[in-house]
């Protein structure tokens, strides 16, 4: 069994692995310590964290940055209106729920997404990144980092997004 940590940033993410002589901090394919916390949807394909850093000028609308600021959060909590003004990307409130959607165009469609799909998109690309240095080995355990400020209600959509990967 594998335990992964994971410092999951509004800009980067850190992923460790505990071994026995200790917690070896992972390097992505690009050879850095620090993963892009973004995801960008493309016209055949979804890229994830160095990948979609790559694709952020040629396709600001359809990448996602900033999902720390969106995780457990309504739409109509200033907070979100006021982060939201800065994004390139579209998010909306759902009528019904007050849930946060953020919108892009993937694969030709207009898709809609909810904060805690995104944060499992990133999670996955992260997990995969640390089985690739354990050798194939499956994570199957993961602490998450979250800051001191967040509340149960973000707490939980940490936990939710988790277990949308598998961990």
């Amino acid at each position: 069994m594998s335990v992964a940590g994971i410092d999951f940033g509004s800009k980067s993410n850190v992923v460790a692995l505990a071994r026995r002589k200790g917690i070896d901090v992972v390097m992505n394919e690009e050879s850095k310590r620090e993963t892009p916390s973004l995801i960008n949807f493309g016209d055949k394909q979804r890229f994830v964290g160095c990948a979609a850093g790559d694709k952020i000028n040629m396709q600001p609308t359809n990448t996602v940055a900033c999902l720390k600021r969106l995780i457990g959060k309504k739409f109509s909590d200033p907070t979100v209106q006021e982060d939201i003004k800065e994004f390139l990307y579209p998010v909306k409130g759902d009528k019904k729920t007050d849930n946060i959607i953020v919108t892009v165009e993937y694969m030709g469609k207009q898709r809609e997404f909810s904060p805690e799909q995104l944060l499992g998109m990133i999670l996955s690309d992260l997990k995969r990144i640390a089985e690739l240095d354990n050798e194939g080995i499956k994570i199957t355990d993961c602490v998450l980092s979250v800051p001191i400020f967040f509340d149960d209600v973000q707490r939980r959509a940490m936990i939710d997004a988790a277990s949308i990967c598998g961990l």
